[in-house]
């Protein structure tokens, strides 16, 4: 079977905005989700905490999931957010990153991770760099 690879270029700028209030949220229990509607399209969007290790510790890694709850089998996708210098400060609001991303994919079938990276946000453990 041959494979080709496919180039996708996304045009960030120009997605609409996901609502205010799904931005706006600071902190949330485990097992928290909400159904919004974009387009039409209902995407339900689910905090969870997702165990991993650093140096033998066991840490959980904050996150939101999106999926359109209209489908039944979903291709996957994580995203992350990128590194803000040497000795970034922790950013509450940095599960809302990419949003309007996460959520313009989840209504093209893909079910999103957006994970927030050891040291930032709510995750646990340190930035290594």
């Amino acid at each position: 079977m041959k494979v080709t690879p496919a180039i996708v270029i996304l045009l960030i700028s120009i997605l609409p905005a996901t609502s205010q209030e799904e931005q706006q949220m600071q902190s949330l229990p485990n097992g928290w989700s909400q159904t919004i509607d974009y387009s039409g399209e209902k995407i339900k969007v689910s905090y969870c905490r997702v165990p991993t290790q650093q140096n033998g510790k066991a840490i959980e890694l904050e996150g939101l999931l999106y999926e359109d709850i209209n489908l039944c089998s979903y291709r996957g996708i994580v995203v992350t957010h990128g590194r803000d210098g040497p000795h970034p400060k922790r950013n509450p609001k940095e599960l809302y990153g990419l949003s309007t991303l996460n959520v313009y994919l989840a209504v093209r079938g893909f079910s999103v991770l957006y994970l927030v990276r050891k040291g930032y946000g709510n995750s646990e453990g340190y930035d290594l760099c």
